[in-house]
């Protein structure tokens, strides 16, 4: 959707009630068109970054150490298996932190408990009995809207 938006010099939109939408992906997004057809419990457009987003309802929260882009895609990997990412001074169910050689690794922290890699996680979690089983029930990734 982001290669729509900015690329497309017109984009075409049909929502589920069979509205057809047409015209330049700006204007689209500035008559709210977008928000209309994507927008649902689970899907918000948000309108002033031109991007969907899935509502997990997080059960859990997560902290990333570093600004850097590993740690970028991190957070983003965490609020889609439906963690709430918080600044890392914040008080954090998950932390996510540099591996002490320097390197661009991260390593996670669990209950104090060390886990090699992110697509561990979901399963680590589910195993623990403190009521983070994976945030989002299954620790898989929910499919997102079509384009």
């Amino acid at each position: 959707m982001d290669l729509a938006l900015r690329l497309a010099d017109e984009v075409w939109l049909a929502s589920s009630l069979g509205d057809l939408f047409q015209g330049p992906p700006e204007e689209l997004v500035l008559r709210g068109d977008f928000g209309r057809v994507f927008e649902s419990e689970a899907v918000h457009f948000n309108a002033a970054e031109g991007t969907l987003r899935i509502d997990h309802s997080p059960k859990a929260s997560a902290a990333v150490q570093g600004d850097d882009l590993t740690a970028k895609w991190t957070r983003r990997a965490l609020e889609t298996l439906g963690y709430r990412v918080v600044d890392w001074g914040s008080a954090a169910d998950l932390r996510v932190v540099r591996r002490a050689n320097g390197s661009e690794s991260y390593e996670v922290h669990h209950n104090e408990v060390a886990i090699n890699a992110l697509t561990a996680l979901p399963r680590s979690v589910a195993v623990d009995s403190c009521a983070l089983k994976s945030p989002v029930g299954t620790g898989k990734r929910h499919p997102g809207p079509s384009i």
